[in-house]
């Protein structure tokens, strides 16, 4: 029976990939352009950064696994990016890769409105020749299934001092292919961050993000403490009953490391912690000397 569940699963993969949603990252206070090309959050003259992700105990033989990888270049108010995203359930595996481009338009000299747009492919692979089925000469036992298509982000974010507001749509590749029920349905997101210094020692970042999906509905309020500018602890929890825990540190003037926890507690899905997640990031930063205009980010 246990095969049976398996292919099951298979065949349910083939007919809803299209309903495949976005994984929620634990460190979206540090990273949004993924969710939002036109971010400015995070606006050094060369950015890299890596994130891994572990899902445990969600029921499967092998754990979900998450790799992201993003490098961007800022010149004065142009900002182009790109990043590569790679998902791993199994023997299925979806990798996302695109470009993206913003531009900044100063209203003052503390406030601003970004653009931008990415455009890039999404690629799935399903193994089907790595599963056992009950028949050996199932059909669907013969070939690899793999796919690729286009896919399209856009966004807007609004800067004013230490506030930031930003909309977006993600996986726009829907509407230019209405009858592929494997393409990604849109997703559409909403955030708002701002940073509040309570004294020259600590400094506090709430934090909300907010997801439309379909019928669902995610938003996810959040606090990260910071100390001196060089470590912090954050905490945020969402409608789902998700609660993640996070850590880090500035070891270095050009490089931050992230550490956080993520456990589901609704008790009529799973025994509270019996599904959680470790996410690890790092993120190395670069700016020359004199910079001929001023730019916001997290840690000056």
């Amino acid at each position: 029976m246990r095969i049976f569940y398996i292919v099951t699963f298979v065949l349910a993969l083939f007919t809803f990939s299209g309903a495949a949603q976005d994984i929620v990252f634990s460190q979206n206070m540090f990273y949004k352009d993924n969710i939002n090309p036109s971010s400015f959050l995070i606006s050094n003259d060369l950015n890299v950064f890596l994130l891994y992700n572990n899902n445990l105990g969600g029921g499967f033989d092998m754990n979900p696994k998450t790799q992201v990888a993003d490098v961007n270049v800022v010149t004065g108010n142009h900002k182009l990016g790109l990043f590569v995203i790679n998902d791993k359930l199994g023997y299925d595996k979806i990798q996302n890769v695109k470009v993206r481009y913003a531009q900044r338009f100063q209203i003052s000299n503390n406030s601003s409105f970004s653009l931008g747009l990415a455009v890039g492919v999404v690629h799935r692979k399903l193994e089907v020749t790595r599963l056992i089925f009950e028949t050996p000469d199932d059909p669907l036992s013969y070939q690899d299934y793999s796919r690729t298509w286009f896919d399209y982000d856009f966004g807007a974010e609004f800067q004013q001092g230490k506030l930031y507001i930003g909309l977006s749509a993600t996986h726009f590749g829907k509407i230019f292919n209405p009858g592929e029920n494997e393409v990604l349905t849109a997703h559409f997101y909403g955030y708002i961050q701002y940073a509040y210094s309570i004294n020259k020692v600590f400094m506090l970042y709430p934090n909300l993000v907010a997801r439309q999906w379909k019928g669902s509905f995610f938003v996810e309020p959040g606090l990260t403490a910071f100390y001196k500018k060089t470590a912090w602890a954050g905490i945020s929890f969402s409608d789902f009953q998700d609660l993640s825990v996070s850590i880090g540190m500035k070891v270095h003037k050009n490089i931050m490391f992230g550490y956080a926890y993520r456990a589901n507690l609704n008790r009529q899905i799973l025994n509270p912690f019996v599904s959680n997640t470790n996410e690890v990031f790092l993120n190395f930063s670069m700016n020359r000397q004199n910079r001929n205009i001023k730019t916001p980010r997290f840690i000056d």
